[in-house]
């Protein structure tokens, strides 16, 4: 997320951010994985997200965190093809 503004609770924690961006960065951008998955680019909201296999997901709506916990696997792959092509 080139150009992204990151804001921490402390030094350490900007440490521990600066040390594996890769890690602790929103996926696809910070859009909402719900709405990658059917190919439309959405905000996602830094309130509403979900830590699944180490990476972090955000959602635009409390809605697509839900449908999320139904089968992350199925939707990262569709939000993941949409992503690629984006790219």
């Amino acid at each position: 997320m080139t150009g992204a503004q990151w804001l921490f609770a402390d030094a350490g924690a900007a440490a521990t951010f600066t040390a594996e961006p890769d890690r602790y960065a929103p996926q696809f951008g910070g859009h909402c994985t719900r709405a990658m998955s059917f190919g439309k680019v959405v905000n996602g909201d830094p309130h509403v997200w979900r830590i699944y296999r180490d990476k972090l997901y955000l959602f635009a709506q409390a809605i697509g965190g839900e449908k999320f916990d139904g089968g992350p696997d199925a939707m990262i792959a569709l939000a993941q093809t949409q992503w690629d092509k984006l790219g």
